[in-house]
């Protein structure tokens, strides 16, 4: 009796979550077009972490630009599919695009560099709860939804501030140093056996 009671809440939550999860984002209804394009940003993104990781980089570095790539792949993938706010037809969700743009100016006017980089992701994290608070208060998103993606999405740009402040501080210095002389190390015994032959 108690099994079978347990079976039919559990049922009924399902249920619950079921609709839920189409009150909040809709129907999805795909098409071939829509895998190719999923495929193709998932190349994107493996080409973008690929391109961070060809230096020899510190690995706070490599995790904050792998947490700015994977949260732009998720927001791309929303706003293609269902949209953020409203639907995925809503002009507004291109605000949403605006701290990426800020982090990619940032990272090529200051070369990559860990403290800029850190600054530039700490003001997209601001410019993102902005973009939320805007959406409810404005109207534009009525949805709790809206509160839950901006929230992951202030931590994933703090996460990415924090990593590269992480990076500007003698920690990754010292690790950047180590590996740098790496290389020379092993080229010096072959320079001695060159020199002995």
């Amino acid at each position: 009796m108690l099994a079978r009671r347990s079976t039919i809440a559990t049922e009924r939550l399902g249920l619950r979550e079921h609709h839920f999860a189409c009150d909040t984002l809709g129907p999805m209804n795909w098409g071939i077009w829509d895998f190719l394009v999923f495929a193709g940003m998932l190349g994107l993104s493996w080409a973008g972490i690929r391109r961070v990781r060809q230096k020899p980089r510190p690995r706070p570095y490599t995790a904050a630009w792998a947490s700015v790539i994977a949260s732009l792949f998720f927001l791309v993938w929303a706003n293609l599919a269902v949209g953020v706010i409203g639907s995925e037809d809503n002009p507004v969700n291109l605000l949403l695009f605006l701290p990426y743009v800020l982090v990619l100016i940032s990272a090529y006017r200051g070369r990559g560099q860990p403290a800029v980089l850190a600054r530039a992701a700490a003001w997209a994290a601001g410019m993102q709860l902005l973009l939320g608070v805007l959406a409810w208060s404005l109207g534009w998103e009525s949805r709790p939804f809206i509160w839950v993606f901006t929230g992951i999405y202030v931590l994933s740009w703090l996460f990415a501030a924090w990593a590269f402040g992480r990076c500007s501080t003698e920690y990754c210095q010292s690790i950047e140093k180590s590996a740098s002389e790496m290389p020379q190390s092993r080229e010096r015994p072959h320079s001695v056996e060159s020199r002995g032959s």
